[in-house]
């Protein structure tokens, strides 16, 4: 079993800046989980106990600046476990895509909005996302 800690280590944080992907699960109170990729620079440890992420435009929005930037997540560290990773392979980062930014820029502000009022009013199992007055 790996070590358990109350908030993140240094040696922790230090890995969390290198990374280029990180993985996001999300869900409303007794609905499905969505997990997705994440990427395009948008994750910030601010203390061993607080990391921010910046939700970016996409196809789904189960979590209800940057070109796409919805909403801004605020996540609280209260127990963080280590693990030996012997099956996670070695992967070498080439670069960003930048399909999202560009696709983003090209609709601007209010093809964006359109983009979230006819796309993101619900989660995956229909429940609303609660943020109608940010469309």
């Amino acid at each position: 079993m790996g070590k358990r800690t109350p908030d993140l280590q240094p040696d922790q944080i230090g890995f969390i800046g290198e990374q280029h992907i990180f993985f996001a699960a999300t869900a409303a109170p007794g609905a499905r989980v969505n997990l997705s990729p994440k990427g395009m620079d948008c994750l910030r440890v601010l203390s061993p106990t607080r990391i921010l992420w910046l939700s970016l435009t996409g196809s789904g929005n189960e979590t209800a600046a940057q070109p796409g930037a919805r909403q801004v997540i605020d996540v609280t560290v209260d127990l963080v476990q280590s693990s030996c990773g012997f099956a996670v392979p070695f992967m070498e980062y080439r670069e960003e895509r930048p399909v999202l930014k560009s696709w983003a820029e090209g609709k601007g502000p209010e093809g964006l909005r359109s983009y979230w009022d006819e796309r993101n009013r619900q989660t995956i199992d229909g429940l609303p996302i609660g943020i109608e007055a940010n469309l």
